[in-house]
C-alpha cells in the first residue's frame, strides 16, 4: 500500500470515529435543524449550536495529540474493535479496521520519522485558517472563500 492512500485512510478513520464537520458551508452558519451531517449522527452540529465550539475543539484536540503519536488510544481500541469483529465473524469491518491499524501506525510511525530525519519526510497538517477547521470532501481538505 502506498503511503498516500495509508494517508488517506487515516482520513477515512478520523471521518468515520470522530464527529467533526463536514458540512461545505463556508462559515460556522447558525442552522436551525443542522445539517444532513448531523441528522446522518456523523457530526456534532457545530452549525446548529448543539455543541459549542469549546466543546468541538475538545475533538479537534484528540486528532492533534493522535496524530503527534501522543495518545496512544485510538490504536489500542481499533485493536479491541478488530478482535470483536473477529469474534463476531464480521469480515469486512476486520479488513477496514485493519487498514484504519495500519495507516495510523504508518501516519503516526511517520510523524517520529519526521522529528528525527529531515530528508524524505511524509507530512499531513492540519492548521485553523480564520479561527475555522478547513472542511473535507473525500480525501482533500479545503476552505471556501
Amino acid at each position: 500500500m502506498t503511503s498516500l492512500r495509508r494517508v488517506e485512510t487515516v482520513l477515512d478513520y478520523l471521518k468515520d470515529f470522530y464527529p467533526i464537520r463536514k458540512c461545505s458551508t463556508p462559515r460556522l452558519v447558525k442552522r436551525t435543524d443542522g445539517c444532513l451531517f448531523l441528522q446522518l449522527g456523523t457530526c456534532l452540529g457545530v452549525c446548529s449550536g448543539r455543541v459549542s465550539p469549546d466543546e468541538y475543539k475538545v475533538y479537534i484536540e484528540e486528532i492533534w495529540q493522535l496524530l503527534n503519536g501522543n495518545d496512544r488510544i485510538a490504536v489500542h481500541e481499533l485493536s479491541g474493535k478488530i478482535n470483536t469483529a473477529i469474534e463476531n465473524f464480521n469480515f469486512e469491518k476486520v479488513a477496514q479496521y485493519s487498514g484504519y491499524l495500519l495507516g495510523l501506525r504508518h501516519v503516526i510511525g511517520k510523524q517520529r520519522l519526521v522529528r528525527s530525519s529531515s530528508k524524505n519526510r511524509n507530512v499531513l497538517a492540519v492548521e485553523l485558517i480564520n479561527n475555522e477547521l478547513p472542511k473535507s470532501k473525500g480525501t482533500r481538505f479545503f476552505i471556501e472563500k
